[in-house]
C-alpha cells in the first residue's frame, strides 16, 4: 500500500470515528488505536450501545 493510500485510509477512519456516539465527555482527540493487548492494562467501560 502506498503512503498516500495509507494517509487516505487514516483520514477515512478518523472521519468514521468522529461519527460514533460520545460518552463520558470523550472526544475524538482521545481515541487510541491499538491491538487488544492494550485492554490488559487499561480500564475501559463499554457504551450502552455495546461499543
Amino acid at each position: 500500500m502506498r503512503r498516500s493510500d495509507q494517509c487516505d485510509l487514516l483520514v477515512d477512519l478518523t472521519a468514521k470515528l468522529d461519527r460514533l456516539p460520545r460518552y463520558f465527555s470523550v472526544h475524538p482527540g482521545r481515541v487510541i488505536l491499538a491491538d487488544a493487548s492494550l485492554l490488559d492494562g487499561t480500564p475501559v467501560q463499554g457504551s450502552g450501545m455495546g461499543r
